[in-house]
């Protein structure tokens, strides 16, 4: 349906999932109040709903959830109890930041429901690694640690990620105008936002794909045995699994329980009322977060296939009833939303000769990079996964391809690209392909 210049004079209606009543009664060919052609976005439906990370939900432990940040006492019982108080480890990313972090450890004394293995699936046959029970010190300290790590390395990783060889060109080129683009804002308010998003980014990749400690005695000080039999992580010394149970707590303590709504709640402003001098700030903030929808569900597609142990699964993102499965469903509801505040933000300077109002106010060189990516995006269109069983929700390029999409008109209304929706499972599940054979999404972490 139709969304108007200020979407606060939609009308709420308790329940309802389509159009607002203000929308419906507006007449589509002569009301001077139409901006533009897309479904109808009610107030309730604001960008700080959104979900723009993985929320845990690993089922590692039954200790805490990922809201809480929990320690874990030190072992008292025999065998660990003879360990030393405690042991330093550093754990890496290499994908995301070369410098590791330091973290002090210890071991405990484990429950039936603190999970002390890996599961993985090598060439069709299932396989498993047990880990030690060991934990954080002192989870308040650590948390510190990270908010020091994120705020040094962010930059890094998007350097890193404008350098990875299995990402898309256009996505690797996007990563790249990023640092030189912030060190350019004079502007503090603008410089601050987009400093906020970088480091909300990090932090999210930061959750994702598999966190590994840095070859060196403290693995054998901890009896951890390398990966050897598994090709995409040859050699790799795992994390122990309370340690990630951890991490997920002290991401959502001190970087998206509070710092997400601040983001959102400015691109929002920034998307639909005073961002137009800011429009490049806002087109790659906008990027960014769609970039953690398309990472978090290639790794939740990652890991349902690790832990399946070869068993069909009810959805492409696994059980129905699974947290982590209702993430991803919230994650591309979020994308959906993201993309239609931007859909409104750029509405008529992707048009014609790009002379839209947003598109004037840029600066030469930003406006060239702009036309160049569009074309580029253009380029693709043949080669752009379309269909979820093959991988669009999972590409690099799909959900940012949606950003240069032509602008709804009057007979063909702007719509989002296809979701995840559990209410639909078979959607985007592969039922007809063994586990083994299952192609990997582009972009593999």
């Amino acid at each position: 349906m139709l969304f108007l210049i200020h979407c606060d004079q939609c009308e709420v209606e308790a329940g309802i999932q389509t159009s607002c009543a203000a929308c419906n009664a507006l007449h589509r060919a002569r009301s001077k109040k139409t901006e533009h052609w897309m479904p109808c976005i009610q107030p309730s439906f604001k960008l700080n709903t959104m979900v723009t990370y993985r929320a845990g939900n690993l089922r590692l432990t039954s200790r805490f959830d990922h809201t809480r940040m929990v320690d874990v006492p030190r072992a008292r019982n025999l065998p660990f109890a003879q360990a030393p108080v405690f042991a330093t480890i550093r754990m890496t990313q290499q994908y995301l930041c070369v410098q590791p972090m330091t973290l002090r450890v210890h071991y405990f004394d484990p429950l039936d429901t603190d999970k002390l293995h890996r599961e993985y699936v090598n060439r069709g046959v299932p396989g498993v690694q047990r880990l030690p029970p060991v934990s954080l010190c002192d989870i308040v300290e650590t948390s510190m640690e990270f908010m020091r790590y994120v705020r040094a390395g962010a930059l890094d990783g998007i350097t890193l990620a404008a350098q990875k060889p299995d990402s898309n060109p256009t996505i690797r080129h996007i990563f790249s105008i990023i640092p030189q683009h912030l060190n350019m804002l004079e502007d503090q308010e603008e410089k601050n936002f987009l400093t906020g998003v970088i480091q909300h980014w990090f932090a999210a990749m930061h959750g994702l794909g598999s966190a590994t400690l840095c070859p060196g005695p403290e693995g054998n000080a901890l009896n951890i045995i390398p990966i050897n039999d598994y090709m995409p992580k040859f050699g790799l010394i795992s994390v122990p699994r309370m340690i990630v149970a951890q991490f997920d707590s002290i991401r959502f303590a001190t970087m998206f329980k509070g710092a997400q709504h601040q983001i959102l709640d400015r691109l929002q402003s920034k998307l639909l009322f005073n961002g137009k001098p800011q429009w490049f700030t806002v087109f790659l903030a906008t990027f960014l977060i769609l970039n953690i929808v398309s990472c978090s569900s290639r790794d939740r597609y990652r890991y349902v296939r690790e832990n399946s142990q070869g068993h069909r699964l009810e959805t492409r993102y696994g059980e129905l009833n699974d947290p982590g499965t209702k993430n991803v469903e919230d994650l591309h509801q979020s994308a959906a939303l993201l993309l239609a505040h931007w859909n409104y933000f750029r509405r008529a300077d992707f048009g014609g000769k790009m002379r839209g109002k947003g598109i004037a106010s840029m600066e030469q060189h930003e406006r060239q990079i702009i036309e160049r990516l569009k074309t580029e995006v253009e380029n693709q269109a043949g080669q752009i996964e379309k269909n979820p069983v093959t991988g669009f929700w999972e590409s690099d390029l799909g959900w940012v391809s949606c950003m240069f999409a032509p602008p709804g008109t009057a007979g063909n209304s702007w719509l989002p690209p296809p979701i995840f929706d559990r209410a639909k499972p078979s959607v985007g599940r592969m039922d007809e392909i063994p586990l083994d054979q299952r192609p990997m999404p582009v972009g593999w972490l």
